[in-house]
C-alpha cells in the first residue's frame, strides 16, 4: 500500500511540475511513477499521466454517457438482462479502475474495451429503434 501511495504522489508531482504535462500528459520516454514499472495501479491516474486532464475528462464523460444511455435503455425497455448487465458492468468498472491496471494491461484492457463498445452499440441500437 505504501508503494502505491509513493507512486501516486510522484505521478501527481510530475503532472503538476509542467503545465504541458498537466494538459497533454507526460511524454512516453519519462517514467512517471519513479518505479521499475510504469503503472501506478490506478487507471484514472494512468489516463491522466499519459493523456493529460483533457484525456481524463473525455474518458469520464464517455463513462457517464454510457451509464446514462444504459439507464435510458432500461427506462425504454423496462428491466431486462442486458440493461442490468450494462449498468453493473459500467458501475463496477468505474470502481475497479481506481485500484487496478484494468485500462493499461492488454490482458484486461482488450476485453474491457470490447465490452464497452458492445454495450455502447447495443444501447444505441435499442434507443434508436
Amino acid at each position: 500500500r505504501n508503494h502505491r501511495l509513493i507512486m501516486l504522489f510522484f505521478t501527481l508531482g510530475q503532472l503538476f511540475s509542467n503545465i504541458s504535462y498537466f494538459f497533454l500528459g507526460i511524454p512516453l520516454n519519462i517514467n512517471y511513477t519513479g518505479a521499475f514499472f510504469n503503472d501506478p495501479h490506478n487507471g484514472y491516474l494512468s489516463i491522466f499521466a499519459r493523456g493529460g486532464i483533457l484525456n481524463l475528462l473525455s474518458f469520464i464523460f464517455l463513462q457517464i454517457q454510457l451509464i446514462r444511455k444504459s439507464l435510458l435503455c432500461r427506462t425504454k425497455l423496462g428491466p431486462n438482462n442486458f440493461s442490468s448487465f450494462s449498468l453493473s458492468f459500467s458501475i463496477s468498472s468505474l470502481f475497479m479502475i481506481m485500484f487496478t491496471t484494468m485500462l493499461t494491461s492488454p490482458m484486461n484492457a482488450i476485453p474491457y474495451y470490447f465490452l464497452l463498445g458492445f454495450i455502447w452499440q447495443i444501447n444505441n441500437y435499442y434507443l434508436n429503434k
